[in-house]
């Protein structure tokens, strides 16, 4: 992992620059951040059904026997901020369909999908989308100015003590991708 994040912030500053992040581009349900979040997606029942958190809060279960393991034990309160949270997903015969890893920094923010690596720069004030074969950067202003459907790649969690609801944002994924309780 930290060889993924290494080369995303050693890619910023890469030549050739990067390709624009455009809202065109962020509406389509077949950009590298939409189709990795369809893939986790796919494993998991559908987003109104609520999975059973462990009593350690390390693992979450769903009815149709998917399930989800958290890199830690979850928090108990909403106090707590994460600056890392890992999820492995599996699928009903307990095979990995995807990693999520979100890490939270003073400088920096990098979500990963899979392979598909999404960082946000306090510096330069930049989003930068790195699919397997292509960068993408743009202003952070110009991405949160595009309107629907496209979307800012990113994810959004609440945790407290009766579990965790999890949405990853992008084109045409339901949120919230899964809730445990």
């Amino acid at each position: 992992m930290v060889r993924r994040v290494m080369a995303l912030v050693l890619c910023a500053s890469c030549s050739p620059e990067p390709n624009t992040l455009t809202c065109a581009l962020l509406s389509s349900p077949n950009n590298c951040f939409a189709v990795a979040v369809s893939a986790v997606a796919s494993c998991l029942p559908d987003n109104t059904s609520v999975g059973l958190l462990s009593t350690d809060r390390t693992s979450c279960t769903f009815s149709n026997g998917s399930s989800i393991q958290f890199g830690a034990a979850l928090a108990n309160n909403t106090v707590f901020e994460l600056s890392d949270l890992e999820i492995t997903v599996y699928d009903s015969n307990n095979v990995k369909c995807g990693h999520i890893h979100d890490m939270r920094g003073s400088l920096n923010d990098y979500l990963f999908v899979n392979d598909v690596g999404v960082g946000r720069s306090y510096e330069n004030d930049r989003i930068y989308l790195e699919c397997p074969a292509v960068q993408y950067s743009s202003d952070v202003a110009y991405v949160m100015a595009c309107s629907l459907p496209a979307v800012a790649p990113s994810d959004a969690y609440s945790i407290d003590g009766n579990g965790i609801i999890f949405s990853l944002a992008a084109a045409g994924a339901s949120t919230p991708l899964f809730t445990c309780r």
